[in-house]
Parts: C-alpha cells; sequence; structure tokens
C-alpha cells in the first residue's frame, strides 16, 4: 500500500490545534513500555494497589479529538487501514509528525488521553470498568528491556510501580488460563501463542514486560467491549471462531501442550481456527474464551481502534453514535477486505521469492547430496513439473536410507505425480508403519478439503481392528479392508497405511459402501489354479498378514522381510522371501491384485514361522 498522502492531508497535519476542552480533564498518571525503536505511543499504564485488589488503568492518547470526522487525514487512514511495519521503517496510518510526535504518549509531553479503568481482584477478575476522557504526562517512556532491569533492580526509582504491573499482569494471564483461554499464552517450548491463537515463534528474547502489555491490553480490550455490548451499542467487535471440525477448547487446550514441535501446533491450528475477523454484530472471541471482544488500545495504529473511540466518546457525552449499523457494517467489509489482501500479497511475494531461487538450484541440477533436510523440503515443496533425474536420484536415495521427513513423504505421495515414486514411498511407509498415521495426519491439515482423521475400531480375540476414516469433500471416505494387529495402536497404523494405498489407487469407498463390500466378498470365492510352487490364495484376506510379519520381525529383532514382484499373464506373482542367519523361508502367491499377492505370501511365510513354533497372532 502508498505510504503517500494526500496534499490535503498533510496541510491538515501541520495545522493540527487541540480543543481548549482537551485540557479541561482530570490529570493521570502512566508510564510507556515499548520496542526500542517504537515512537508512535499509543498507550500508557498504571496500577493502584489497595486492601481488596488494584485499580489498573490504561490510558490511550485520544486521537479522535484531533482529527476530524470526514476530513482528509480520516479519509486517509481509512484508505490505510492500519500502520505497516517493514525492516526499513514503517508506512504510518497518520503522518510522522502525528504519529511519532503529537499524537505520541512522550515522555514528559501533555497529551489528551482516553483512560480505561479496571477495578482488579486479588485472584485477577475484573469486577468493574470505568472509562473517562482525561490527560496525561508520561512519567517514564520504557523499553521492554529497561522495564525487566527495573523490576529486577529495587533501587530503581520505578521499581515498585514496574513490579506490582508485572505481579497483576501474572494474576490476570492465571486468571485467562483458567478460564480456558488459548489467546495470549506461553506454550512448553515457550512460543507465543497471540490474542488470535496464532503461533509466535520463539526466535528472540522475550521479556517479561512483554506479557504486562500483553496482559494489560487484553484486559482494557474486553472490558471496553463488554461495556459496550452491555450497551447494546454497536461497535467494531474483533471476532474469533473456531471451525466446525474443531475439538472443544479442552480438548484443543490439551493438544496444543502435548504437541512438541512448533510447526505442528501451528499446522493444528489453523486446521481448527478461523481468522479473527471486525464486524458490528457480537459474536465473541473463541481463543481468548470471551463473549465479546475488540480493538480499542492503538488509534495511533488502528483504523478499528479509533472508530470505537468514537462511538465511546459520543456515549461518555450523551451522543447518538456517529455511525449507523450499515456504516460499521461497511467499515468492517473494508478493513477485513484490506488486511487478507495485504496477507495474500504478502504470502504471495515470498512464496514467489523462494520458487524463483529454488526454480534456479532446480535448474542447476547440482549440489543435491549437500543438501540439509530443510533444503530438500524446500525444493520438492516448490518444484514445478517433472524432478530433474539428479534431484530424483537423490530423493530415491534418502528413501532408501529412511532419511526423508515426513513432509517429503506428503509431498511425494499426495501432491506428487510420479507413479513409481508414489509406490516406493507407500512400500517405504509398509516396512516403517509409525510414519503412515502421521503422514495421514499432516496431509489433513494440508488439504484444504480434508478434515479430521478419525477411527473405527472393534477387538475380534486377541487381534485389534481398526479402519481410519478422513472426510474429504464432505465425505467420509475409508477402506474396505481394516488394519489388524495385536495391539491397537499399530492397528491404527496399519489402517492408515491401508487408506494412503487405497487412496492412490483411487479405490477409497463411503463408509457404508466400505461394510458392504466386506460382506459381499466374504460371500465370494473365485476359484484359481496356482502353479505348482505357488500358495493357494483365498479371495479375501480378513487380516493384514504383511503388517504381521513385519511386527513380528520387529519384535523378535530379524531382518525384514522382502518382497519381489513380477507379472503372470493379467495376474501378479509376490515372492515372499526372510531370512534369519542361515534360515531361510521363502513363498510365492499369485492373485489378480498386487496387494492381495502381496498378504498372501506374507501369510505363507507366517504359517511356516508358526509352525516352527513362533507365535504368529
Amino acid at each position: 500500500m502508498s505510504q503517500r498522502f494526500s496534499s490535503e492531508a498533510l496541510t491538515q497535519a501541520e495545522k493540527i490545534v487541540k480543543t481548549a476542552s482537551a485540557w479541561d480533564r482530570p490529570k493521570v498518571q502512566g508510564i510507556t513500555i515499548d520496542g526500542p525503536t517504537s515512537r508512535d505511543l499509543d498507550d500508557a499504564i498504571w496500577v493502584e494497589e489497595g486492601e481488596t485488589g488494584a485499580i489498573l488503568s490504561v490510558h490511550v492518547s485520544d486521537v479522535a479529538a484531533c482529527v476530524p470526522m470526514g476530513s482528509a487525514l480520516e479519509r486517509d487512514a481509512i484508505a490505510k487501514v492500519h500502520t505497516q511495519y517493514h525492516r526499513w521503517g514503517n508506512n504510518p496510518m497518520f503522518p510522522h509528525q502525528l504519529s511519532e510526535n503529537r499524537f505520541s504518549l512522550q515522555e514528559g509531553q501533555l497529551r489528551p488521553t482516553l483512560t480505561i479503568e479496571l477495578a482488579i481482584s486479588p485472584e485477577g477478575q475484573v469486577n468493574d470498568c470505568n472509562i473517562f476522557e482525561s490527560q496525561l504526562r508520561s512519567n517514564q517512556r520504557f523499553s521492554y528491556r529497561q522495564a525487566d532491569a527495573a523490576i529486577a533492580d529495587p533501587t530503581h526509582t520505578w521499581h515498585g510501580q514496574v513490579q506490582a504491573c508485572q505481579q497483576w499482569a501474572q494474576r490476570l494471564n492465571q486468571s485467562r488460563r483458567e478460564a480456558g483461554a488459548m489467546g495470549g499464552m506461553e506454550t512448553l517450548a515457550g512460543d507465543f501463542l497471540d490474542e488470535n491463537g496464532r503461533l509466535i515463534a520463539a526466535s528472540e528474547t522475550r521479556y517479561h514486560s512483554q506479557q504486562v502489555i500483553a496482559e494489560f491490553m487484553i484486559a482494557a480490550n474486553t472490558a471496553t467491549a463488554q461495556w459496550l455490548a452491555k450497551a447494546d451499542c454497536p461497535a467494531l467487535y474483533r471476532n474469533h471462531t473456531a471451525k466446525e471440525i474443531a475439538p472443544g477448547q479442552d480438548v484443543m487446550l490439551q493438544a496444543l501442550l502435548v504437541l512438541g514441535s512448533a510447526q505442528a501446533i501451528r499446522e493444528r491450528l489453523q486446521n481448527w481456527l478461523n481468522r479473527a475477523e471486525y464486524g458490528s454484530a457480537l459474536v465473541g472471541h473463541f481463543a481468548l474464551n470471551v463473549w465479546a471482544y475488540g480493538h480499542f488500545t492503538s488509534p495511533i495504529r488502528r483504523l478499528p481502534d479509533l472508530i470505537n473511540h468514537r462511538i465511546i466518546k459520543a456515549r461518555l457525552h450523551g451522543e447518538e453514535s456517529p455511525y449507523s449499523k450499515q456504516d460499521l457494517e461497511n467499515l468492517s467489509h473494508h478493513i477485513n477486505q484490506t488486511i487478507e489482501a495485504e496477507a495474500e500479497a504478502t504470502h504471495t511475494y515470498y512464496r514467489n521469492k523462494a520458487k524463483a531461487e529454488l526454480q534456479h538450484q532446480l535448474e542447476a541440477e547440482a549440489g543435491f547430496a549437500e543438501l540439509s533436510p530443510k533444503e530438500l523440503s524446500r525444493l520438492l515443496k516448490h518444484a514445478e513439473g517433472e524432478l530433474p533425474p539428479v534431484l530424483m536420484a537423490e530423493v530415491r536415495s534418502r528413501l532408501m536410507q529412511a532419511q526423508l521427513q515426513v513432509l517429503d513423504l506428503y509431498l511425494l505421495l499426495i501432491k506428487g505425480q510420479d507413479s513409481d515414486l508414489q509406490h516406493r514411498v507407500l512400500d517405504y511407509l509398509e516396512s516403517n508403519i509409525q510414519q503412515a498415521t502421521s503422514l495421514v495426519a499432516l496431509a489433513v491439515t494440508q488439504e484444504e478439503t480434508w478434515s479430521e482423521l478419525n477411527y473405527v475400531e472393534q477387538q475380534q480375540g486377541t487381534q485389534f481392528q481398526a479402519w481410519a476414516e478422513v472426510d474429504i469433500n464432505g465425505q467420509l471416505q475409508t477402506t474396505v479392508m481394516p488394519g489388524c494387529a495385536v495391539k491397537k495402536q499399530t492397528a491404527r497404523h496399519q489402517a492408515c497405511w491401508q487408506w494412503l494405498d487405497q487412496y492412490i489407487q483411487g479405490q477409497l469407498v463411503s463408509v457404508r459402501a466400505a461394510r458392504e463390500e466386506v460382506a459381499l466378498e466374504l460371500q465370494q470365492e473365485p476359484e484359481q489354479s496356482p502353479p505348482k510352487n505357488a500358495v493357494e490364495s483365498p479371495a479375501v484376506e480378513t487380516q493384514n498378514y504383511v503388517g504381521a510379519l513385519l511386527e513380528l520381525c520387529q519384535s523378535k529383532s530379524w531382518k525384514k522381510p522382502h518382497f519381489e514382484f513380477e507379472m503372470l499373464g493379467k495376474d501378479f506373482a509376490c515372492r515372499c522371501r526372510w531370512r534369519d542367519g542361515e534360515r531361510e523361508i521363502e513363498r510365492v502367491a499369485i492373485a489378480t491384485q498386487k496387494k492381495r499377492a502381496k498378504q498372501q505370501a506374507a501369510m505363507a511365510v507366517l504359517n511356516v514361522l508358526e509352525a516352527e513354533g513362533f507365535d504368529c497372532d
């Protein structure tokens, strides 16, 4: 978006004069805590402790008192929607002489403010909210590092105030955590979930005072939104919802605690949560687990905050809101569309930049053996068309050595078009069955039309049977035959492998069709005349014999069996060879399907091992 302001807006910025009424207000105290390079200081905070709790105050720059409605300054602000921050600087919503000077709550400078005063219980709950126009001369400007230093230094002039802010922020955080909030919380790995449940990786030092500001702003924004909502006053609320497939909040929180990697958490959240949006209708905020939420604390940087300030100030003066419900609906639509377009433009820019760099590397067809796992994943993700032979050879080599990541397997199997590689991945997964489950779970988070992975399970004798089910385009897709194993978790892994195998072959069926087909196949037993050296093949296998053989070999620390295939007319012949030291078992099975021949060959080897006294159930 353009950084330029209209000439009329720049002229107005030079002539901004605060009205006399701006100084006919009660004086308040506060300190600011921001990043070290921040100059557009929207808000200041203050705490006054008492016997029954504390009064927490957030003082916000009263931009609405200085910018007339309908002015060129406001028109430019509406066009920009918010301040954009870049490595080289920022693209402000208001001209620098306003955003970084006359509106900014600079230390020692008198500024008109809007104060949100909260009565907090010792348990960190907000019991009352008082909003009034005020004037502030900021006592101190802290960076996050300086505020943490003041907290740690009892001799610091502002130690008592900043430490009190930290202690009450911790109580607010604990109260929100007990209420089931996700937004504004840290994960066990130290990453941060912002107010909308988006994961922000802990790539740099996070200061205690950052939590102070986050908690005070969430408290002020929540209390102010509820203050307006209780008065049935339309405003630009910040609404956030979960998708229909999302689990309950308690289940979601527990899952986020269990997940270890930032990538896994990010993928799960993207699958569960919708984007937060502004709207005139009150919906509530899922990630924060509050019934009303809005933005009020950054009117220098965000248009919704300025609009909400005008609504609040009108109510304080007993006047009608300056915006009709239709005005607010139009503004919220414009703001949401602008933010979404900016996010898409940013994503497209970096995606195209990465693709160009990677395409250059692909065309060079050199140095693939030296690629790190992450670099190889990026190449596979952005490679278009057929992979160069050198890269194809590297991928096959790493697959044979079990050096590919689950993301790579997903890209090759689900997103890829190379049939040979897909079958190689399936063969690999059959011997590394637990990764099949990880792959299906990953695919559910990546494919827009896929929903949550679920299982249907039953136990027959000592065997567990499991079917994997994934909703694709609103239809529950599964396999005809279940995954079978002695252990329930292994049966689930087998079910996921079979699901992937059937997906690639285009043979997934609906749940009802799966049950009907099993019943039908069990009634049919076609006649076959296998060659002399082959095992006679039953029509249907009700167990996963390949999985059972692999599970047995793993439990006995034996080498994995080897499978070879050849075509006999329209049939498949599978040779299963198992060797342990000098002992060797070899059996051949023939069937009209490659998978069935493999299952039957494995069954024949299991029969020999069972005859030798091994427990193959």
